[in-house]
């Protein structure tokens, strides 16, 4: 069997099971990849977008301790409500430069994850991606819901699980990416990464 990747990229499981494995030795590309931004992209594509397990995560700590009475709504969409907004940002992202702009999915790459490329620098990309992984958003959430909470706001006690999974997320994300981490204090600061020395997607 097959993985097939958005743009037409197919891996075999080995691809995901073996991550020493380099592609294009698991992979067939639309194009060649000429340098290792397509690479790169591809492994981060197929790798380090695993948003499941922060779900998986959340939902076993919830059920490990059910004494916190976490509303399971609120933690189960904070657990993947961070990874959301970049999901989107890829999809129309690619539409738009592969369809409108008739860009090369090489270019696409290069342009979206490269170090000069969207992700990291363009301020759009970097507020929707970091509004629920930054850590400062996580605690001002909390604290919102505490304080609505005490003055009788039911909804609070969701609002505030709702941010302390974001939290949870942000943590494991800023502990396992070396390079490309969540801001750390963002909106206050725009450039401020945890250079991990964990890399769970990049092996280099």
């Amino acid at each position: 069997r097959s993985i097939i990747l958005t743009g037409g990229i197919v891996c075999s499981p080995s691809f995901l099971l073996r991550p020493e494995t380099k592609p294009p030795g698991e992979c067939r590309f639309p194009v060649a990849p000429a340098s290792g931004i397509l690479q790169r992209a591809v492994r981060w594509q197929a790798v380090r977008m695993n948003t499941p397990t922060h779900f998986l995560m959340t939902a076993a700590a919830r059920k490990a301790l059910p004494r916190l009475a976490m509303p399971r709504s609120a933690v189960w969409l904070g657990s993947v409500a961070p990874d959301i907004p970049l999901y989107l940002l890829f999809g129309i992202g690619l539409f738009w430069f592969r369809t409108i702009r008739g860009m090369e999915f090489e270019a696409i790459w290069g342009h979206m994850w490269s170090p000069e490329g969207l992700y990291f620098n363009d301020p759009w990309w970097k507020a929707a991606h970091n509004f629920f992984h930054a850590p400062p958003i996580a605690i001002a959430g909390m604290v919102f819901g505490r304080w609505t909470l005490r003055y009788g706001f039911r909804a609070g006690h969701w609002i505030f699980w709702f941010f302390a999974a974001c939290g949870l997320h942000s943590v494991i994300d800023i502990l396992t990416h070396n390079d490309d981490g969540p801001l750390l204090l963002w909106p206050f600061d725009w450039s401020l990464r945890f250079s991990s020395p964990i890399s769970y997607w990049d092996p280099d």
